[in-house]
């Protein structure tokens, strides 16, 4: 037969007006594919339909018969023909009447409910949630998505994971995140779009909400130097902060502060520096970090304000001036410690410092001293020591950092 000429069904409709009990189970199949074929879908879910309550002793057809509800109502989403109400019913009775199997278009149908989902304004994460669940994760595609002329992108089995593991997170179910989550970073397959990076920020923040703060601390240590989309350090200081952990928020607060210098951008961490200096009591700190903000409004033409004193310097001004009285008053906002040089790798630019009474000695890069300066054999330092998380031994442990050298000039007894 051409592929252009269209099949002739009257046969069959004579058949079916006739005597439905007597189709078999191919001419079932054929006669509801081809009416789909022929985009006569009104007519291909009629019979359909009609098979389906009066003759359960046939199944071949109920895919082809799904896929004709589905091209109707599913495919093209709600629309000015299709409601929302109509959309989701229909979408229902394809996932009761097929199975998710090859030429099924029950996965085409979860698909399509969970894009509708994501148009909502919010994103109805609940609904995206229900669906993925429909899914049996282990029968999706795990081959990569290759579109011409593009770059390749995720397969339906790694996109479950990173929609999922969202969804969980966003409807509250912290607990199924975490599950999903650690099942994905068992699963041996090529990640896409740093997915693996916002699958695991997901699962840190379940933990966060289930208040398993040890977990959470961990997992963003561990991303914060492979994943930059999200400032971690300024999400760790919020965390203590609220558990009145003062020091050890604002070590994580002033390493960001050091870390990203004068920078207008920074606003919210400004801000939270601010937070911290009220707390602190440096009222200095806070006159200026007020002044500074008002200035970056100003320099961006907005009318403002700004205290006598600072009026005629500018924001960088008011930084430099800032940033040298935190460096005077650390020890109001974190806990410093005094320690010596015992160990430095001029090349790599990194040792360790020992504390007087304590063991093991403390972890240090150059980078981390305040100021650009040569560092010394035996060279007596003040710092703050905070967690980190070492990728090569996949483990938590420390560093030093907001390094200076020390003024004290007392003896103390290193064990060494």
């Amino acid at each position: 037969m051409d592929k252009k000429e269209v099949k002739d069904l009257s046969i069959y409709a004579k058949k079916f007006d006739e005597d439905v009990a007597s189709f078999r189970e191919f001419e079932a199949l054929d006669y509801v594919r081809s009416l789909k074929n022929q985009n006569q879908l009104d007519e291909a879910i009629e019979v359909g339909k009609t098979f389906l309550e009066t003759r359960p002793d046939l199944k071949a057809y109920i895919n082809q018969y799904g896929y004709a509800l589905y091209n109707k109502f599913i495919k093209e989403g709600v629309t000015e023909t299709v409601s929302e109400t109509t959309f989701f019913e229909i979408a229902e009775e394809i996932l009761n009447t097929c199975k998710q199997e090859r030429f099924s278009p029950y996965e085409a149908t979860c698909n399509a409910v969970i894009r509708q989902a994501m148009k909502k304004e919010p994103v109805d994460y609940a609904t995206i949630h229900a669906y993925l669940e429909k899914l049996d994760v282990t029968l999706l595609s795990k081959e990569p998505y290759v579109a011409e002329g593009k770059k390749e992108g995720e397969s339906k089995f790694e996109r479950w994971y990173r929609l999922n593991a969202r969804a969980c997170f966003e409807i509250g179910d912290y607990k199924r995140c975490i599950e999903i989550a650690n099942q994905a970073m068992t699963l041996n397959i090529k990640w896409h779009h740093r997915n693996a990076y916002w699958i695991r920020y997901y699962r840190a923040k379940a933990h966060l909400k289930l208040e398993q703060y040890d977990e959470c601390e961990k997992e963003y240590l561990a991303l914060q130097t492979q994943f930059f989309d999200v400032d971690f350090y300024k999400d760790l200081y919020s965390i203590y902060a609220s558990l009145q952990q003062d020091q050890k928020a604002n070590a994580y607060l002033l390493y960001d502060v050091y870390n990203s210098g004068y920078d207008k951008k920074q606003t919210r961490l400004y801000t939270l520096l601010l937070e911290a200096s009220k707390k602190a009591g440096q009222t200095k700190i806070v006159s200026l970090l007020e002044a500074m903000l008002l200035k970056f409004q100003e320099e961006a033409g907005k009318t403002v304000e700004v205290e006598e004193a600072y009026k005629d310097k500018d924001s960088g001004a008011l930084y430099d001036l800032m940033i040298d009285e935190v460096t005077r008053h650390l020890d109001a906002y974190i806990e410093r410690k005094h320690g010596k040089v015992v160990h430095y790798n001029q090349e790599k630019q990194l040792g360790t410092i020992l504390v007087a009474n304590e063991t093991p000695s403390v972890f240090f890069r150059q980078a981390d001293f305040i100021y650009d300066e040569e560092v010394r054999r035996y060279q007596r330092v003040d710092f703050t020591e905070i967690n980190t998380y070492d990728t090569k031994k996949q483990m938590m442990t420390s560093k030093a950092i907001l390094i200076l050298e020390s003024e004290d000039e007392d003896e103390l007894n290193f064990n060494y």
